[in-house]
């Protein structure tokens, strides 16, 4: 997926009405390859729902996780 792309992930997911949830669950299981944590998840749920532009908070989410130590020592 291209982040930021009209046609990524991301994109498609909040066009398509999905819940904060489920855009936090995908964009770790695509980053991260597993589930996020309950704290991860509500914390990241938080930061979508408060965000002017949920969109870019979800974005802001792939990034930082994809800069994440844990995604450098798994990919």
């Amino acid at each position: 997926d291209r982040i930021g792309a009209k046609e990524g992930r991301i994109a498609k997911l909040v066009e398509g009405k999905a819940t904060s949830a489920r855009i936090v669950t995908q964009v770790y299981l695509a980053a991260l390859c597993r589930y996020p944590t309950w704290q991860e998840a509500a914390k990241a749920v938080a930061a979508i729902d408060g965000a002017k532009k949920p969109q870019a908070a979800a974005e802001d989410l792939m990034w930082a996780l994809i800069n994440s130590k844990e995604f450098l020592f798994n990919h």
